[in-house]
């Protein structure tokens, strides 16, 4: 984090250095002599930082990431496919690919393709083209991939998201634009490692409820963290047996749902649950039902044998 300005070019001297480490450096480019410490193995740029060219040298890098908007372009994104030993890697999309820019993310995926070592993956700020294009060219991510970030405007779970060609998969962070679907809950449930997961939707609609939901017996295994934030469910259904390793849950549900006389959260069928998080959404309800609600989900959380932890956050209606 030291203010360092500008890298001397100097510092191809230190042949043996393994981590570069620019973030909060006010560092603006990289000397081209970067290139040339072959031993590197770790190197995080600052915010909008470029790659320099030649960079497809640094062949014993592992991890690359931190870095902003507008370092491909197409001989660069060509590059990136030299760096075969890249376990993690992490980009911000937005500010430099645009429609007509198809050799440039052609180009990216296909180096992406070369990296079969890849446990680590984020790539933020997606325009809903670059999905569509992800897709089109049948790009899918290598077995061994562990954690997962996604950020951006897609219109639909990428299909190599399952449990076939994702088995190791233990973390996944993924933000969209669109309604959720319950079959997407359906298939990151039979994801066997996955141990993180938050499923973010970006604009909040509260007639986006998702109804019906029910989480079946042998879902969600090896789960302990589960968020899903500005997601509303109609209360969802937990089966005996689901979720069995779950400790901290989020979701959203509406005032009146938890007021109804036939409410029931089934959440005594999690039975490692610590921590409870409902974002309640007044849909119109009375100035009291607020607190009503927020007592039936205390009564409900004293019930559980774990007596887990409830905070419920109160969400206004949007007009």
């Amino acid at each position: 984090g030291t203010k360092v300005g500008k890298l001397p070019m100097e510092i191809r001297k230190l042949q043996f250095l393994q981590t570069l480490d620019l973030q909060w450096t006010n560092s603006k480019e990289l000397p081209s002599s970067v290139a040339q410490l072959r031993h590197l193995m770790c190197l995080i740029l600052d915010l909008g930082m470029p790659l320099p060219n030649g960079f497809s040298n640094l062949t014993c890098l592992e991890q690359l990431t931190g870095h902003g908007e507008g370092i491909f372009t197409a001989d660069n994104a060509k590059e990136l496919g030299c760096l075969i030993k890249l376990r993690e890697l992490a980009f911000i999309w937005n500010g430099w690919s645009r429609p007509d820019d198809l050799t440039t993310v052609k180009a990216l995926f296909e180096s992406l393709s070369n990296m079969q070592k890849f446990e680590s993956l984020e790539i933020s700020d997606v325009d809903s083209w670059v999905f569509q294009l992800m897709l089109k060219l049948d790009w899918v991510p290598p077995p061994n991939l562990r954690r997962l970030k996604l950020v951006g405007v897609f219109w639909n779970l990428p299909t190599w998201i399952c449990s076939s060609l994702l088995p190791l998969l233990s973390h996944l962070d993924l933000t969209t634009n669109r309604k959720v679907q319950s079959g997407d809950i359906q298939i990151l449930g039979m994801l066997p490692a996955l141990q993180y997961v938050t499923l973010r939707v970006g604009g909040l609609n509260v007639h986006d409820l998702l109804e019906n939901l029910v989480i079946s017996a042998g879902a969600f295994p090896s789960l302990r963290v589960c968020l899903f934030q500005n997601i509303l469910l109609m209360p969802p259904t937990f089966q005996p047996g689901a979720m069995p390793m779950v400790q901290r849950l989020r979701f959203g549900l509406r005032v009146s749902d938890v007021l109804s006389p036939d409410f029931d959260l089934s959440i005594r069928n999690l039975p490692s649950l610590k921590q409870l998080r409902i974002d309640l959404f007044n849909n119109g309800a009375g100035p009291g039902d607020y607190s009503q609600a927020v007592d039936m989900l205390r009564h409900l959380a004293d019930d559980h044998p774990k007596n887990p932890t409830l905070r419920a956050d109160k969400f206004i209606r949007e007009r």
